[in-house]
C-alpha cells in the first residue's frame, strides 16, 4: 500500500514537473520568436541606417563637389574682377594722366545747367569772372556774363535734346588785351554735358596775322605804297584785333629795312 502511495505522488510529481517544462519550453519558444523578429527588425534598421549613411554620403560627395566647383567660380570671378579693377585703375591713371596734360578747362554741367565738377590743368580761367572752386554747384547765370551764359544754355540743351556737339567762341578784354576761348559742348552719360574750354587766342592771332598778310601781298602786287600798308595793317591789328602794339618792317633781300610802321595803344 506504501508502495502504490509513494508511486502515484512520483507520478504525480512527474506530471508536474513535465507541465512545467512544457510550460517552460512553451516560453523559450515565444521568447525566440521575439528575438528572431527583433533580430529581422534589427536588420532592417541596419539595412535602413547603411541605406541612409550611403545616400548622405552621396549627398556629402556631391555638395562637397558643389561647393568646390562654386568655390572655382568664384575663384576664377574674383580674378576676373580683379583683373577688370586692375584694368579699370590703369585706364583711370592713363586717363588722369592725358587730363592733366591738357591744357584746357573740362565743365561737366547737369541737365539743369549746373556745375557740378570741374577739371582744370593749374591756375583759374581768366574766360570765368568767379574762382573755378566758387563756381561749383552754381547755376552757368551763376557763374558767367548774361550773353554767355545764355549762349552755354542754349548749348546745353542742344546737346542733350538732340545730340549735337556745338561750338562756340566768345572774345573779351582780359587784363587789357583780347583774349579768345572756345567752348566745345558733348554728352557725358544719359543727362550730364562736358564743356570744355579752350584759349585760342594765339590761334586767333595767328589767323588774323595770316589774313592780314594775304591782304598786304595783294596791295603790294597793286603797288601801293609800301609805307601805307604797314601802317594800315599795324592800325588794324590794334584796332581790329585788340593788340596792344604792333610793328611791322620792309625788308629788301640784302636784309636792308626800307620802311617801318608802328601803331599801339596809350
Amino acid at each position: 500500500m506504501a508502495a502504490k502511495q509513494r508511486e502515484d505522488e512520483l507520478r504525480e510529481k512527474n506530471l508536474n514537473l513535465e507541465k512545467i517544462v512544457l510550460e517552460r519550453t512553451l516560453e523559450l519558444h515565444k521568447l525566440n520568436a521575439v528575438l528572431e523578429i527583433e533580430n529581422v527588425e534589427r536588420q532592417a534598421a541596419e539595412a535602413s541606417l547603411q541605406q541612409i549613411n550611403a545616400e548622405l554620403e552621396t549627398r556629402v560627395f556631391e555638395r562637397t563637389r558643389e561647393l568646390q566647383e562654386m568655390n572655382a567660380a568664384l575663384e576664377e570671378e574674383v580674378s576676373e574682377r580683379q583683373a577688370a579693377e586692375d584694368a579699370l585703375l590703369e585706364s583711370e591713371t592713363r586717363l588722369e594722366s592725358i587730363l592733366s596734360a591738357i591744357p584746357d578747362i573740362i565743365l561737366l554741367f547737369d541737365k539743369n545747367s549746373r556745375l557740378i565738377d570741374i577739371r582744370r590743368h593749374h591756375g583759374e580761367s581768366p574766360f570765368l569772372p568767379i574762382p573755378l572752386e566758387s563756381a561749383l554747384k552754381k547755376s552757368v547765370p551763376e557763374i558767367l556774363p548774361p550773353e554767355i551764359a545764355t549762349a552755354y544754355e542754349t548749348s546745353i540743351r542742344q546737346v542733350l535734346q538732340c545730340g549735337a556737339t556745338p561750338v562756340i567762341e566768345f572774345s573779351a578784354s582780359i587784363e587789357g588785351a583780347l583774349r579768345t576761348s572756345e567752348t566745345r559742348f558733348v554728352v557725358c552719360g544719359s543727362d550730364e554735358v562736358l564743356a570744355i574750354v579752350r584759349d585760342v587766342t594765339e590761334r586767333k592771332h595767328d589767323e588774323a596775322v595770316a589774313v592780314l598778310f594775304s591782304e598786304m601781298t595783294a596791295k603790294v602786287i597793286a603797288e601801293e605804297p609800301i609805307d601805307k600798308i604797314l601802317t594800315s595793317a599795324c592800325e588794324k591789328l590794334v584796332s581790329e584785333y585788340n593788340f596792344a602794339f604792333c610793328g611791322l618792317r620792309w625788308k629788301e633781300a640784302d636784309g636792308t629795312v626800307r620802311f617801318g610802321a608802328a601803331a599801339g595803344k596809350l
